[in-house]
């Protein structure tokens, strides 16, 4: 329930009116009773002091609204606006931040499965939290994030996006395991590991410089050169 007051469109007298919901707009017409003119009248909303203000902040709130939405127009996403919050649709996914805070907390669908029917989130996934951005500088950046995005979908989809890479370890003292160089090439990989593994004092010399490398030179002691000291290759998929 709401007082308001308002202006009888016959006599230009003011009457104290109560209402329900849904409230009357600045600018309406309808008709209630004037005790001016002791009679159903066509009245409408008086510009007070509260009215002015509310009509700035609504005012406000359009333009703000209308920025998002060119800033969206410009990437050709699409947005509505729910309980103070923007949701940004692009071609590859969705968004949603408080488009009021001055530091953005900015979350994304992929990962956060907000429902975007009510606003609520579950198990949510920030993309960034608590940065000092504009409306734009955030749409900006989800710009460039799913530009990439799409880059690497594509890359993928060529086939570009796997590269193989050979690694050579050493496993001595029964457990342990160091890595000692990669090769592009699978045939040099295994030359290289089976030159070692031929000569035992060439692998020990080898395992040495390498305990050095990892750890240190008082490390080397600890070594047992009677044991197996093996050179083995390891493929790895670079993506």
């Amino acid at each position: 329930m709401r007082h308001l007051m308002c202006t009888c469109l016959k006599c230009g007298g003011q009457n104290h009116l109560q209402f329900e919901e849904p409230y009357p707009q600045y600018g309406e017409q309808f008709v209630r009773y004037c005790r001016h003119c002791e009679e159903d009248t066509a009245q409408t909303m008086a510009l007070t002091k509260k009215v002015a203000t509310e009509l700035r902040k609504q005012k406000a709130e359009e333009e703000l609204q209308q920025s998002i939405i060119d800033c969206c127009n410009k990437y050709g996403f699409t947005c509505r606006f729910l309980f103070e919050s923007v949701i940004i649709t692009t071609p590859i996914s969705s968004w949603q931040f408080a488009y009021h805070e001055s530091k953005k907390t900015l979350r994304h669908e992929s990962t956060t499965k907000i429902n975007f029917d009510t606003g609520d989130y579950a198990f949510t996934h920030e993309q960034f939290r608590n940065k000092k951005m504009s409306c734009e500088e955030v749409i900006d950046y989800i710009a460039g994030h799913d530009k990439r995005k799409a880059a690497r979908k594509a890359r993928r989809k060529k086939g570009y996006h796997t590269m193989n890479i050979f690694i050579i370890t050493c496993s001595f003292n029964v457990s342990q395991t160091v890595i000692d160089c990669a090769f592009s090439n699978e045939a040099d990989a295994k030359a290289y590991a089976d030159a070692l593994n031929s000569d035992k004092a060439k692998a020990i010399a080898r395992c040495k410089e390498l305990i050095a490398r990892r750890d240190s030179e008082a490390m080397v002691k600890f070594l047992d050169e009677e044991g197996s000291i093996t050179f083995d290759v390891l493929l790895a998929e670079l993506k």
